[in-house]
């Protein structure tokens, strides 16, 4: 496809998106105006439907009427507002039910483990806040602190209820007996606490002792190191993931490098053909020459281009017929050039030599003048690109020059 070709192709689907989408707004507009006309001949209303307590205020567009006047207003509408009565028994309703709610996995006979304490309640208005009467016990959020006495200890839950928008409040007491956790949590914190107290009173040594038993039980101590597996694990797979993504740009990279090599070095290869070809040579005599001259050839990095004329010229050698050899060379190589070369060759091959030479001069031209363009864009891709190294250079130099100074002027 070339480039008139795209143009079309990009005019035509231009054009068929703006047909869609004008008849999508054209219908939206005859929608909207129907909707219109006919609110218009609606029934009167004689009262606004306010939301749900909790809710926003909405505001409600009227049309008005009256004697032979017509206005469009809009009346600010305000959420429904619970009766003084209605929260009073919400909030009856509501603390009879807390002691149970604030439960979470515990028995009501035995506390060990943090309790629930969820700010909001479904079906209710309220915004819920606990406190307790001693924090190393329960803490705001209800958790079990790491002090509580084996035997438990008695503790007093406030819980504060608020209803801004009606300025409600409220409070309930809940008394709860609390267990520690279990057995060893407690353990383990007074053992910390007897080791910080030692540390403490032991600064001017050079070691900390840790004790080989505690409350008649035996301790082993052992330095504990960090399971690393999962994070390497991780790291490692991060990795091949980054491997695998790198390849498959490497690819695309390397695909990008070939197909310009090629569209660079097709102006060349036209131009010989195009050479070969007003002397009087056939097409097959013509990539015959044209692929001994690139075999011959010293080059240190094969031309891509060059290897797929070597191997067009081969295939022919081995019998495959000039069409068939030039479809594969169209296959392998991908790029619009070297399709439309193949085009012409093929056409002309079949309408007379005469045109093909011709066809091949026009095309060399306009190979040269496309090459031409394309080295201009990489030149200004190229002064982009140095733009960052200049910027870095011209920063250096600016230090270089400005530290002295202001080391002098410090001075």
């Amino acid at each position: 496809m070339n480039s008139e070709e795209i143009r079309e192709y990009v005019k035509d689907v231009t054009i068929k998106r703006v047909v869609v989408i004008f008849t999508i707004t054209l219908i939206l507009t005859l929608f909207c105006e129907v909707q219109y006309l006919l609110s218009k001949n609606s029934p009167p209303i004689e009262a606004i439907n306010r939301e749900s307590p909790n809710s926003m205020d909405k505001e409600f567009k009227c049309h008005l009427e009256f004697e032979d006047e017509q206005k469009e207003i809009n009346i600010q509408v305000g959420a429904l507002e619970y009766k003084p009565e209605e929260l009073d028994v919400l909030w009856s309703e509501l603390s009879n039910t807390l002691p149970e709610l604030i439960l979470g996995e515990n028995d009501k006979s035995r506390i060990d483990k943090d309790l629930s304490f969820k700010t909001e309640i479904e079906g209710y208005p309220f915004v819920l806040s606990y406190d307790s009467d001693d924090a190393r016990i329960i803490d705001r959020e209800g958790k079990l602190g790491d002090v509580i006495p084996k035997e438990g200890k008695d503790v007093v839950v406030n819980i504060t209820a608020k209803y801004v928008q009606q300025s409600f409040n409220a409070q309930k007491q809940i008394e709860l007996r609390v267990y520690p956790k279990d057995e060893m949590s407690g353990f383990v914190a007074r053992l910390k606490d007897y080791i910080q107290e030692e540390e403490k009173e032991t600064r001017h040594l050079d070691q900390v002792e840790l004790p080989s038993s505690f409350e008649g039980k035996q301790l082993v101590w052992r330095e504990s190191n960090e399971n690393k597996s999962i994070l390497v694990f991780l790291a490692g797979s991060l990795l091949i993931l980054a491997v695998i993504i790198g390849r498959k740009e490497e690819e695309k990279k390397e695909e990008d490098r070939i197909r310009m090599e090629m569209e660079m070095t097709y102006p060349e290869v036209i131009s010989r053909l195009a050479m070969y070809m007003g002397a009087g040579m056939t097409v097959s005599a013509s990539f015959k020459r044209l692929g001994n001259t690139y075999e011959n050839l010293d080059e240190s990095k094969p031309n891509p281009l060059h290897k797929e004329i070597v191997l067009t010229c081969r295939e022919m050698e081995s019998g495959v017929s000039e069409i068939e050899a030039l479809k594969n060379l169209a296959i392998r190589c991908h790029i619009p050039q070297i399709t439309k070369l193949t085009s012409l060759i093929i056409q002309g091959s079949r309408r007379g030599s005469f045109g093909l030479k011709e066809a091949l001069k026009e095309e060399t031209k306009d190979a040269l003048r496309e090459r031409k363009a394309k080295a201009k864009i990489r030149g200004e891709q190229a002064g982009t690109k140095l733009l960052a190294p200049m910027m870095l250079m011209l920063i250096m130099v600016m230090a270089v020059i400005m530290i002295p100074a202001f080391t002098s002027f410090g001075l």
